[in-house]
Parts: C-alpha cells; sequence; structure tokens
C-alpha cells in the first residue's frame, strides 16, 4: 500500500472531501446517504502506532530540574519562584488544576525543590518525587498551616507566607528569578517580606527551554499527533456514511468516543493520582453558516445538508503533550465562487506544508 503523507492526505481531501455525485451519496430522509455503508470505517492512515508510555517518566523531570539548575547558575540566581501553571507542570511533572489558591514551586540552584500549595492538592503533592513543601488551610482564609484543622484560621498575604518559607530556607538574601515583572504594589509586599533580596525577571529561561523540545517529549507528541489524525479521518468517513443524517454535534461526540476507546484500551487507567494525566481529546465539527466565523461564540447543533460547508478540528494532547490541527470540507452541490475558495484554500495549505521547517 503506498504510504500516506499528511501531503497526499490533504489532496485526498481536495478530490473527496468536497461529497460529490459520482459517489451516489446521500439518501436518507431528504433523499441523501452514502449507498452501501453500515459502519464508520477506521482510517487508511499509516500512522505510527499508539503505545506506551503515555506520560514523561520521573527521571526526565529530575533531569529537566537540573538543566533549569544549571540555567539559573549561568545567570547568577540563587534561584526562580514559579507560579505559571504550566512552567510548574514542565519543571515538576506535577498535574494539577490552576483556582484563586496561589500554587508555586521554588526551584533552587542547589538543592531540591519546594512546593508552595492549597491543603487542597495535599494529596496530589505528597505522593508526587518532590517531598520539600509547606501548604495552607485554604483562601482566603490561609491558616492554619501545616496542619489539618476544622476551623479555619486568619487571613494571610500567602505570597509573603511563601516567601518567608524560602527565607527560612536560607533564601533571606538570595538573588531571585520570578517569571514576569510584577507591579509596584506586588513588589513592595515582596520586599517587605524579604527586604534584602533581589528580584529578577527570568521568565526567559523557562520559555526557552519549552521552547526547544527533547527527544521524548517529541516521541510523545508524535503519538498524540497520530490519534489527531485518525480522529480527522474517522470524523470524515463519519460524516460520508451518515451524510444528512448526521449532525455536526453527532459527529463531534462519536469522534471523541472513538478517540477515547481507542486510547483508554491501550492507557488503561486506574483512576489513581499522576496516571493518565495531561489527556484531551477535544474535538469539534461545525456545519454552514457557523463555518465562516474564525472564533466564533454559538453553540454547534445543525444538521448537515447539501451545499454545506463542514469544518472538523482536534485539540489533543497525551502526557500534556500534542498539538491542533482542522480539515476543511464542503459537500456538493458548489457555486462557482464556493469552488473558487476550496481550490485557494487547499493550494495555501500545501503552501504552509511546503514552508514549514523542522524545529520551528
Amino acid at each position: 500500500m503506498r504510504r500516506l503523507t499528511r501531503r497526499t492526505f490533504l489532496i485526498s481531501l481536495g478530490a473527496s472531501a468536497s461529497l460529490g455525485h459520482s459517489r451516489h451519496l446521500f439518501r436518507s430522509r431528504e433523499g441523501l446517504a452514502f449507498a452501501g455503508w453500515e459502519q464508520p470505517r477506521e482510517p487508511i492512515l499509516q500512522v505510527a502506532p499508539l503505545s506506551p508510555p503515555f506520560r514523561l517518566p520521573e527521571s526526565w523531570y529530575r533531569q529537566t530540574v537540573k538543566r533549569l539548575q544549571e540555567k539559573l547558575a549561568e545567570r547568577g540566581l540563587d534561584g526562580i519562584i514559579l507560579k505559571d501553571r504550566w512552567n510548574i507542570i514542565y519543571v515538576s511533572g506535577l498535574f494539577h488544576t490552576t483556582t484563586e489558591r496561589p500554587f508555586w514551586l521554588f526551584v533552587p540552584t542547589r538543592g531540591e525543590p519546594v512546593f508552595f500549595h492549597p491543603g487542597l492538592d495535599k494529596d496530589l503533592v505528597n505522593t508526587w518525587w518532590i517531598k520539600e513543601g509547606e501548604w495552607y488551610f485554604d483562601y482566603p482564609h490561609a491558616g492554619p498551616f501545616n496542619t489539618l484543622a476544622y476551623k479555619a484560621g486568619p487571613k494571610a498575604d500567602l505570597l509573603q507566607w511563601m516567601l518567608k518559607g524560602l527565607a527560612k530556607r536560607g533564601f533571606g538574601r538570595a538573588r531571585l528569578g520570578i517569571e514576569e515583572e510584577v507591579g509596584p504594589t506586588t513588589m513592595k509586599r515582596m520586599q517587605e517580606a524579604l527586604p534584602e533580596a533581589r528580584f529578577e525577571v527570568a521568565g526567559d529561561l523557562l520559555l526557552r527551554m519549552r521552547m526547544i523540545k527533547t527527544p521524548e517529549e517529541i516521541e510523545l507528541t508524535r503519538k498524540a499527533i497520530a490519534l489527531h489524525d485518525r480522529m480527522l479521518a474517522f470524523a470524515r468517513d463519519y460524516i460520508l456514511q451518515r451524510g444528512t443524517d448526521a449532525t455536526d454535534f453527532e459527529v463531534r461526540h462519536r469522534t471523541e468516543e472513538f478517540a477515547t476507546h481507542e486510547l483508554m484500551k491501550l492507557m488503561q487507567p486506574t483512576g489513581r493520582p499522576h496516571d493518565a494525566v495531561g489527556v484531551n481529546l477535544r474535538f469539534s465539527c461545525r456545519a454552514g453558516v457557523a463555518t465562516a466565523y474564525p472564533h466564533p461564540n454559538q453553540f454547534f447543533y445543525a444538521r448537515i445538508r447539501r451545499g454545506d460547508a463542514v469544518q472538523i478540528a482536534a485539540v489533543i494532547t497525551i502526557g500534556g503533550y500534542g498539538g491542533e490541527g482542522y480539515r476543511a470540507l464542503h459537500i456538493e452541490p458548489m457555486t462557482d465562487l464556493q469552488r473558487k475558495m476550496w481550490d485557494v484554500h487547499t493550494e495555501m495549505v500545501l503552501k504552509q506544508q511546503e514552508l514549514s521547517k523542522a524545529g520551528v
């Protein structure tokens, strides 16, 4: 079988996604269906087979901490305070949910990282590989600290609480990195907590590290994109089979169901923390007038009809890595203007592929 590249797949869309009379389409309640199809076909795409692992190992995160520490030393910093959720996940591997409750990770240039976190996430943090940390009762009633309680204590400035926690660890006079510039009010609070420390913006260190992927990150991304491509092909085949019996809402949910079963039978999640993390199998389908809007704000629930433009799209992550992609489809009959737009769109996609370069 000839290998299907992304380019030939796109060309095939240009030739056949414009669903026309030559394929005996659409015999349904509107006299429209694709004859002879009983079930959505498995996509005939030669993509990389899915196989474990489906997240980066603890050893990768330990090594990432070391790489960050080397960069901190080169910058002359004694450590960096991380608050951005994705920076924390990138460095530590602790997938967590961000709320109004502050959550920090401090990475010293020498030594072990330290979490400062809400009590709600204590079970997640305590079962992860970073063992050093402090926690507070809740927000805005911060106290008591590092102890189980059934009554909220007094409110506290949690930013200052975290910084004083660094002072207890010998960083009261340190040169500390922060992710981004803060306003004068926040800086005043920081200087009140650590009057002899210096704070310098160093978020670019994390940005650069996250931009340049390691082989392990690339491999995990490829797995996610392989499933992503299968979802797009499944959705297209499902539309061919169901014709105008289907709604865009139905296509979306059947495709998400397909992908979930495909991944879960291999992932076999246990329901325990730190397992099956960073998984997002979000799919969308919109038909008709809704395809005209770059960032629509309406809910998609429309029956697919003859002459409709259809867009299918997927945003897929596995273990926190992946990407997003789109496919344009159009159902016959097409007006001359629609066909011209289709041809231009297809050529633009092919040109984009030709101009894309690895690592950019």
